[in-house]
């Protein structure tokens, strides 16, 4: 639940105070919709909230900035006065190094800022190396220990970081980290599991964005990453409620909602039966101290319908089939399958060659195409070595053209050619590993490279 506050509420609440904005890009967007609600109670463009390093917004100021680059190193540091309310912002790439250092010692020098903001997960994660995730939960512990040596007194509100998409373009993820994009907001939701424990530890508030945006998903920019105008307003509108329960100002209550208005009425009535039952069972300690006979009474009476209702449901059910349970492991099991599939392509492949129409009728073997001769065994041997009978068949040699290879129709190259006539080419019978000395045109027992079977 959370409440609407306008400029005037705002401006109560934040009278003489300092706020401080610690983030990446979604914290400035909250650092513009805070200044622009400070000045009117309007909604913040949405093209202010995309624009970065800008000379002045809602009357702030740029006070420092570097390059304009999606690198590591990008810095930008903004601050605005609006009536006794100061606020500033910087930009952060990694929650605890040098540079937060020298930020946290100007916050101190400056003002004592009453409030400050801080988050920071995305760029942790992506941008500093294969490692990043483990400075991630080293450095946020470092700045806990910093916080409470310099402002023991402050409202520190550590902002989960949103939920973002699956597809990104954010200007964070580069071109080489790409392929994080996918796994990415799961890792953001671990991120913010352990920041919120760390942080609740060392004694500190955290909001929970996460959890308020994750149901106002529509409400999220084209990029996966920022959120527009009125999901901004509505985690601003929770920022100022936090911080209003935090110092006990009364909130404005704003907000209509006819479910609670419904509920507060319903327990203000006190002549409701429902809420005077429920009060009657909260106040008795223990319903057998009071009646226990009845009680005692009731409890048998329903034992005996319930055991009723078992025996007429015994007689009326049908007896099931028993069937036995096969203990069989899985290997036996696999065993089998496996065993089935062979079978079925032994079976299919019988079929197709009695199909398949024969040669003729001077060929011994019927030529299908399942003869062993496609089999991937044989293969060529184009490295250099001899030939062995592993090579080739152990029976005739049918090439599957017209006619047969015939060892007087090579040239000189070795590339053959197919005739109508001659008698088919037969391997002799060789021993396993014993070469062999084929009898066609080559020059050694060695395939030349441009030979083809």
């Amino acid at each position: 639940m959370f409440d609407i506050f306008l400029s005037e509420d705002i401006r109560k609440l934040m009278k003489n105070k300092s706020i401080v904005f610690l983030g990446d890009s979604n914290v400035r967007a909250l650092y513009k919709d805070f200044l622009c609600l400070l000045r009117s109670s309007q909604f913040i463009p949405n093209r202010t909230l995309r624009t970065k390093m800008e000379n002045t917004v809602f009357g702030d100021k740029l006070v420092y900035h570097g390059e304009k680059t999606n690198a590591r190193c990008y810095r930008e540091e903004r601050e605005a006065s609006i009536e006794s309310t100061h606020v500033s912002f910087f930009f952060l790439t990694k929650v605890y190094n040098d540079y937060v250092k020298e930020v946290l010692k100007k916050i101190t020098v400056k003002s004592n800022p009453d409030v400050i903001v801080v988050n920071s997960c995305l760029w942790d994660m992506t941008r500093w190396g294969c490692d990043g995730v483990k400075h991630f939960k080293e450095d946020l512990k470092f700045l806990m220990k910093e916080f409470k040596v310099l402002f023991p007194d402050c409202l520190i509100i550590w902002v989960t970081t949103p939920p973002i998409a699956c597809e990104l373009k954010g200007g964070f993820l580069v071109k080489e980290l790409q392929f994080l994009k996918y796994s990415l907001r799961f890792h953001v939701v671990e991120a913010n599991h352990y920041a919120r424990k760390v942080v609740v530890d060392n004694g500190f508030d955290v909001l929970d964005t996460h959890y308020h945006l994750h149901m106002q998903i529509q409400r999220r920019g084209n990029d996966g990453i920022h959120w527009l105008p009125e999901a901004v307003r509505y985690i601003t509108n929770l920022l100022l409620r936090h911080i209003s329960l935090a110092w006990d100002v009364a909130l404005p209550h704003r907000y209509k909602s006819v479910s609670v208005d419904e509920n507060l009425l319903a327990c203000e009535d006190t002549t409701n039966p429902v809420i005077v039952e429920s009060e009657e069972e909260e106040n008795v300690a223990d319903p057998m101290q009071i009646c226990p006979g009845k009680l005692a009474a009731s409890s048998e009476s329903n034992k005996k319908a319930i055991n009723k209702q078992d025996e007429t449901k015994e007689k009326n059910s049908v007896p099931l089939h028993k069937v036995p349970r096969k203990e069989e492991s899985i290997h036996n099991h696999m065993a089998k399958t496996n065993k089935k599939a062979r079978r079925q392509r032994i079976r299919r492949w019988q079929q197709h060659v009695m199909d398949y129409p024969q040669a003729a009728s001077s060929s011994p073997v019927p030529w299908v195409w399942g003869h062993p001769m496609f089999n991937p065994n044989v293969r060529p041997y184009r490295a250099s070595g001899h030939l062995t009978h592993q090579n080739f068949p152990s029976y005739n040699f049918y090439h599957p053209g017209s006619g047969f290879v015939s060892h007087e129709g090579s040239n000189v190259s070795g590339q053959s050619y197919f005739q109508n006539y001659g008698v088919p080419y037969r391997f002799q019978s060789v021993d396993p590993g014993q070469r062999l000395q084929p009898n066609l045109n080559f020059i050694n027992d060695e395939i030349p490279p441009n030979f083809q079977f």
